[in-house]
């Protein structure tokens, strides 16, 4: 699986809701690094903590891409 680089605004904030877990996640956050699709992640920057990507096994669904 690849990693996705998922999209933050200036201020780190993530702005892609999770269509998976569809309770207001945002794709790249804590919650969705601690979800049990999340099976890996970036090294957390250690003065800020923030992640640049993530892999997950449901990211196409996730992102809200069709599955062929």
């Amino acid at each position: 699986m690849e990693k996705y680089l998922f999209d933050e605004d200036q201020y780190g904030n993530c702005l892609q809701k999770c269509n998976v877990l569809n309770d207001g996640t945002m794709i790249g956050s804590v919650k969705c690094q601690e979800c049990k699709y999340c099976i890996r992640k970036d090294q957390a920057c250690e003065f800020t903590g923030s992640v640049q990507w993530i892999v997950c096994s449901k990211i196409d669904q996730a992102i809200g891409k069709a599955q062929t």
